[in-house]
């Protein structure tokens, strides 16, 4: 659940892929399909030297208050 989401909860469906090796052999994998990821804020990034950075400065980025 995300403050600024309309959404109250977002479902996340497992993935289900299936690979044939032969006639005799089927391999079915079910997964989440996630990514792993890393967030810090923007306090906390001041002053560090990062070779790769992607930032979403959209519309939605600052909330009343800040």
């Amino acid at each position: 659940k995300f403050d600024s989401s309309p959404l109250e909860e977002t479902v996340i469906e497992k993935v289900t892929a299936r690979f044939f090796i032969n006639q005799e052999f089927t391999c079915t994998r079910k997964q989440f399909p996630l990514i792993l990821a890393y967030g810090i804020t923007c306090h906390k990034s001041q002053g560090l030297s990062l070779d790769v950075v992607l930032a979403d400065l959209g519309g939605d980025v600052f909330e009343p208050g800040m």
